[in-house]
């Protein structure tokens, strides 16, 4: 079993993590949908790829330093706090914290290989901690709390934005996120888009672009 690569422990009411210290060649383990706590019980797994923990009873992140080849984490659906102990985790191509608990963007700015982020339907209020993220393709932030977009234009490789269900009210903070796929559906700046100033958004939530917003926005006739 030493040679087993790719392990499914999805489903099983599993309360906590064990028995896989042998199992050194594992490049694919899911543990979502259990009981788990507490992340232990891994640090051997050092080929390991991709982990899905996803909808779990965890509340910390922690005890993942050994596990530098990892290159997909999912920690969503679970009782999360804080953003931490990732900064080992160089290697990281996607991750999601989607439904969790968490209130501020931080402990991602050794994470620059990242190129899917997903933090939808959390607590989160402001936009930051993402400057490091150059390789990032696609960001979700949808149901969260946050009233401004910033300047994003340290995200070069930025080509979605995942943005519904927040605060968002400032139209001028749309330049911001001209020439990025941009989702803005249920906020208080989506209805005044298509209101008053010709643009649409449709019905996935994506900003249509029109002349009458452009020249709102920027300021030529």
């Amino acid at each position: 079993m030493k040679s087993l690569k790719h392990l499914n422990l999805s489903r099983n009411k599993i309360r906590e993590i064990k028995g896989l210290d042998t199992r050194v060649n594992l490049e694919w383990l899911s543990l979502h949908s259990n009981r788990i706590r507490k992340i232990k019980g891994l640090e051997r797994l050092k080929k390991l790829k991709h982990l899905n923990l996803k909808r779990n009873h965890i509340k910390k992140i922690e005890h993942l330093s050994a596990l530098k080849n990892l290159e997909f984490l999912s920690l969503g659906g679970n009782n999360i706090l804080e953003i931490q102990n990732l900064e080992q985790l160089t290697n990281l191509r996607g991750l999601n914290l989607s439904c969790n608990r968490i209130s501020e963007i931080e402990g991602l700015e050794t994470l620059n290989k990242l190129s899917s982020l997903d933090l939808g339907y959390n607590n989160i209020t402001e936009i930051k901690g993402l400057d490091n993220l150059e390789d990032l393709v696609e960001l979700i932030l949808e149901g969260n709390k946050i009233q401004r977009i910033p300047h994003l234009g340290a995200l070069k490789s930025l080509e979605s934005l995942f943005i519904q269900r927040n605060l968002l009210d400032h139209i001028a903070d749309l330049k911001n996120v001209d020439g990025i796929n941009t989702y803005i559906g249920e906020n208080p700046v989506a209805k005044e888009i298509n209101e008053k100033y010709g643009g649409k958004v449709n019905c996935d939530g994506e900003l249509m672009w029109s002349e009458k917003l452009r020249r709102e926005l920027y300021g030529y006739s």
